[in-house]
């Protein structure tokens, strides 16, 4: 997504209003900071759209990635089916059998093959990762969840943690303006008196820029930065580029001082040296690290 710019003028691309908003609130906070430039076509679950002589239907999905979509592709009275990632684990898993008997017989399947080379195992559900974090999250003050910013479900998990464990939420900046954009069932800065926001100090420094204040007002009266702000204990969601921050936490406010991090993502990215860097750091701070992650199942 960071290089969609990139993809030839003449191409067109499809994807959900919503996913396109989405990633354009991520990439806000993220280096590419801004917007998408090209043009998108919107699709939506369950509505055909035609190209030439190609019908193409979007399925919703279960993925890690909120308002994921499987392809029906119906063309001179063939019908195939490209399912992209998907999973059965989340918290929508149940929809993939209805999905696939609405869908009914097809003459080709095009699917995903990143778990053909791992251990033939089924992965944890999302319902089990909460009781594992829990498990771990019941011994420490503070719990940082190292995440994707877009993997609702995994939201929903640190949720229920927090609620099983006593914690306070709190939901980085660029967090709390995807959640503002998706379901909102989920305990949010906006919906929840219980729910609160960091405010890193790289984007406090920048929060009166006008590419950030019309993200960072909403939240003002929930905004914590400081130790004393801080309501303990808590979960909190972070990113790497967040290090600098919990440094200051750690060694300056003295915060942190029954923490760990739940490393919650792909354990390939481990080995890029922004994540490995990440890691070695937390464990000089004295913060444990744990691996609790769960991916694509079927």
């Amino acid at each position: 997504m960071g290089r969609i710019d990139e993809i030839l003028p003449q191409i067109p691309v499809y994807m959900s209003d919503l996913s396109r908003q989405i990633f354009e609130r991520v990439f806000c906070f993220s280096p590419t900071k801004g917007k998408i430039k090209r043009e998108t076509t919107n699709i939506e679950d369950e509505k055909p759209l035609k190209i030439k002589d190609f019908t193409i239907t979007p399925y919703t999905v279960d993925h890690s990635a909120y308002n994921s979509f499987m392809l029906l592709i119906e063309v001179e009275g063939k019908r195939i089916l490209h399912t992209g990632d998907f999973r059965n684990h989340g918290y929508k898993g149940k929809i993939l059998s209805k999905t696939l008997k609405k869908i009914g017989k097809i003459d080709l399947l095009i699917t995903e093959g990143t778990t053909f080379s791992r251990e033939q195992i089924k992965n944890k559900t999302e319902a089990e990762l909460v009781n594992e974090i829990r498990e771990k999250a019941k011994n420490y003050d503070q719990v940082l969840m190292l995440m994707s910013t877009t993997n609702i479900d995994r939201v929903t998990t640190m949720q229920k943690v927090a609620n099983r464990t006593n914690k306070t939420v709190i939901h980085d900046i660029a967090l709390s303006n995807v959640l503002s954009l998706v379901t909102q069932r989920i305990p949010n800065a906006l919906n929840s008196d219980k729910v609160y926001v960091f405010l890193p100090a790289y984007y406090y420094i920048k929060k009166d820029m006008p590419e950030y204040r019309q993200y960072v007002e909403p939240y003002q009266a929930k905004i914590q930065m400081t130790g004393k702000q801080l309501h303990k204990p808590f979960i909190m969601n972070i990113r790497v580029s967040m290090l600098r921050d919990i440094e200051k936490l750690k060694s300056k406010s003295k915060v942190l001082d029954n923490a760990c991090v739940i490393y919650s993502m792909w354990e390939g990215y481990k080995e890029q040296d922004i994540f490995k860097n990440f890691l070695a750091k937390m464990e000089k701070l004295d913060i444990d690290v744990y691996s609790i992650h769960t991916s694509r199942t079927f």
